[in-house]
């Protein structure tokens, strides 16, 4: 399942035994996940901080991704996935001659998140290091029936490294946070009236709330309850966009094409935020403002986020019913626990 051996200094059973730390030890990681899967993988990055004094982590992954970790003291170097460098790794008859990344060989370790097909590159990139590789499984075995955290957070301990992981946390950066304060002074919106971000989107279109519900609940929210909705729209959202469309004749504001990291300052300040199955809804619990999932065919179990003020709600739909949006049809309650815990998250 794994490699897993210590590091220089000696994280394992015991990282008081063995010789001093390094001056700031460097550790490398592989991540070339979504959005999601960073934000499951906070808890194992955070404790691999906790547990190495003055650790550096340096990332191996999608920039635009890793710019939410600005604010993490660890955040070392970053660089890009998009090139071909580790290609050879992956084929069995090319890695022997292939050069190694010098980002990898100044290495103290590496770590690589991924699936099968990186176990390998993991072998054979220990062959060609000094330093020591970890390669950890991205997504648990579906027959296991563990959650994604759960499951990475495990394969570190059993490898020997006694991390304490607690629940994903990102705190965005002063200066996105006052660029929204600033804009929510400019809108009159206040404590008593603070706006609920809804992203009613996800990469995985099985996994989005019917559009009819989410208008019915965008239009109980501005109407019955008097509240501001910001709607946030992602590049892969165009399915969602009849929606967006209605909501903004209606008086919704459309976030969309802003940085992750202007996004994490704008939920941060909302009062609620309700999603589907997405990214988006990982990264409001990870900045924990009140996060509501909707969960449909996915499990909760396993890709459900993790937050002091989640709350996960699975849901039923046909698909036939999924993407029908008639923005005419009004009269149509909203029920069932989507609308009761928006409203009781709405008047505390």
């Amino acid at each position: 399942m794994m490699i897993a051996v210590d590091f220089p200094g000696r994280i394992g059973s015991n990282p008081a035994v063995g010789p001093p730390y390094p001056s700031r030890p460097r550790l490398v990681i592989v991540h070339q996940g979504a959005l999601g899967d960073l934000m499951l993988a906070l808890p194992v990055l955070d404790g691999l901080a906790q547990l190495i004094p003055d650790v550096r982590l340096d990332f191996w992954g999608r920039p635009h991704l890793l710019a939410l970790l600005a604010a993490k003291p660890y955040l070392g170097r970053v660089r890009s996935c998009e090139g071909s460098e580790l290609a050879p790794f992956l084929l069995d008859d090319a890695w022997q001659q292939a050069l190694v990344p010098a980002f990898f060989r100044e290495a103290d370790g590496l770590v690589i998140f991924g699936q099968e097909r990186s176990r390998g590159m993991a072998k054979r990139l220990q062959q060609r290091l000094t330093c020591q590789v970890l390669w950890i499984r991205s997504f648990p075995d579906p027959a296991q029936r563990i959650s994604v955290g759960e499951s990475l957070v495990y394969q570190v301990r059993a490898a020997g490294w006694p991390i304490d992981p607690g629940l994903p946390m990102l705190n965005p950066l002063d200066e996105d946070i006052k660029v929204v304060t600033d804009w929510f002074q400019i809108e009159g919106w206040g404590r008593d009236r603070t706006p609920v971000m809804l992203h009613p989107g996800s990469g995985g279109r099985h996994k989005i709330w019917p559009l009819q519900r989410w208008w019915h609940l965008i239009q109980w929210l501005m109407g019955d309850c008097g509240v501001p909705v910001l709607l946030s729209l992602g590049p892969a959202d165009e399915v969602v966009w009849p929606l967006a469309a209605s909501a903004e004749r209606a008086g919704a504001h459309l976030i969309s094409g802003v940085s992750l990291p202007r996004l994490a300052a704008l939920i941060s300040r909302c009062r609620l935020f309700v999603g589907n199955d997405s990214g988006v809804t990982h990264l409001a619990a990870a900045v924990g403002v009140p996060t509501i999932a909707i969960f449909g065919p996915t499990s909760p179990d396993v890709w459900a986020p993790h937050g002091k003020n989640v709350q996960v709600i699975q849901s039923r739909w046909k698909d036939s019913e999924a993407f029908a949006f008639n923005p005419e049809t009004t009269t149509l309650a909203l029920r069932g626990r989507v609308q009761a815990s928006v409203e009781r998250a709405h008047h505390r």
